[in-house]
């Protein structure tokens, strides 16, 4: 998960987690991005789903 995370900040090009040795949390542009990236999940699932109800 954290090499995902990582190429995903590297890919952005923002830091979207504060890491410390307590844990992690979601900077102020991860929060901005999340909705974003909610809604290309969301498309994506339903572009899956497409073929099930075109057949």
């Amino acid at each position: 998960m954290s090499q995902h995370l990582q190429k995903l900040e590297e890919q952005v090009g923002v830091t979207l987690v504060q890491r410390s040795r307590s844990g992690c949390q979601p900077t102020t542009r991860a929060l901005a991005f999340m909705p974003h990236a909610t809604a290309l999940l969301d498309m994506h699932a339903r572009a899956l789903e497409a073929p099930a109800w075109q057949s």
